[in-house]
């Protein structure tokens, strides 16, 4: 069972990551990219490249400073929305780059690449949604959250807050077209 205090811990740490999840659902505009890259291929390879980097920081973040942040009921609010930033920081740079790929200039049957580039993308950040909806609800009433799951409320509990991300089946495709079409 949890303590007053661990609530309030995690009732502050809810709502820190409640604006992050309201900022991951609202609209975003973007600055165009700088291309040093000529061609789809090219450009395309970058933005995969750059979209794992991106991946690896937040994955980084959220195993690292936030696992802290939730674990440690001691630490201020201010600790909690500083990690919430950074977490902010990360996923604006995932989004920006889903928008690049939106827009990458592409001829002819290129559009299926971009498409699935985009699809792998968003296929990604569905996940980071459905991960931080699941925190979320812990975070709003852990009992509750706890034995919606099966797992009882009783003694030292212990629930999963990592995100686990699965490869999108859109990376298979574009590379079987990549193949095919480079």
């Amino acid at each position: 069972m949890l303590s007053p205090h661990q609530a309030r811990h995690f009732a502050a740490l809810g709502n820190a990551l409640g604006e992050l999840r309201k900022h991951l659902d609202s609209k975003a505009t973007f600055a165009p990219m700088r291309w040093r890259a000529d061609n789809f291929t090219e450009r395309s390879g970058v933005l995969t490249d750059a979209w794992s980097d991106a991946i690896e920081h937040l994955m980084t973040l959220i195993n690292g400073p936030f696992a802290s942040v939730a674990a440690d009921d001691s630490v201020d609010e201010s600790a909690m929305h500083r990690v919430a930033g950074r977490l902010l920081e990360a996923l604006d740079h995932l989004r920006r780059l889903r928008h690049e790929a939106t827009v990458l200039p592409v001829v002819g049957r290129q559009v299926t690449a971009r498409e699935l580039v985009v699809g792998g993308f968003d296929y990604t950040l569905v996940e980071i949604s459905r991960w931080l909806d699941t925190l979320l609800d812990f975070l709003a009433d852990p009992t509750a959250a706890l034995r919606r799951r099966g797992i009882a409320a009783e003694g030292a509990v212990e629930f999963p807050l990592s995100l686990k991300l699965t490869a999108a089946p859109h990376w298979q495709t574009l590379t079987q077209w990549l193949q095919l079409n480079t």
